[in-house]
């Protein structure tokens, strides 16, 4: 059974599903399915056209984002950013323990919240970001620099 982990209002996060969850998922009331695991990667992993087409068949908009933990990237923060901040409606991202989707999030989060609420936030939903608290830091500072006019 899935453990849909809420983040936020809107934006919950899981472990890996299956296509058995789909049921579950859209009574948690999801409007978007976002994938963060590549195909192939070790563990029990349901190939992304499956899980593709059960959320097709259930009338979610799905979107596959393979992000590899070790080489999280900027464009992996921008791409998760754009599909979110783009569906009008409740999103579930998934991985292979919800961690992953969990530091996605919190990555895009800092011109918006504090980096204390982004941990507390995660904490509540039972994911330790502590060890991302001087890259929020780093991102927050980022996001203030008033812009170069040179």
């Amino acid at each position: 059974m899935i453990d849909i982990k809420g983040i936020t209002d809107h934006f919950a996060v899981a472990g890996q599903i299956k296509t058995s969850d789909m049921q579950a998922i859209k009574a948690w009331g999801a409007k978007l399915l976002i994938n963060n695991r590549p195909d192939g990667e070790p563990g029990f992993n349901v190939h992304s056209s499956i899980i593709e087409t059960a959320s097709q068949e259930n009338q979610l908009d799905y979107i596959h984002l393979p992000v590899i933990a070790s080489q999280l990237s900027m464009s992996n923060i921008s791409a998760m950013a754009k599909a979110v901040n783009g569906c009008d409606g409740k999103v579930l991202a998934f991985c292979r323990t919800g961690t992953r989707c969990t530091y996605l999030w919190a990555l895009m989060q800092p011109p918006h919240i504090s980096t204390s609420t982004i941990i507390s936030m995660a904490a509540v939903a039972g994911y330790d970001l502590e060890n991302l608290r001087g890259l929020l830091n780093q991102l927050r500072d980022r996001y203030s620099m008033p812009p170069n006019l040179n």
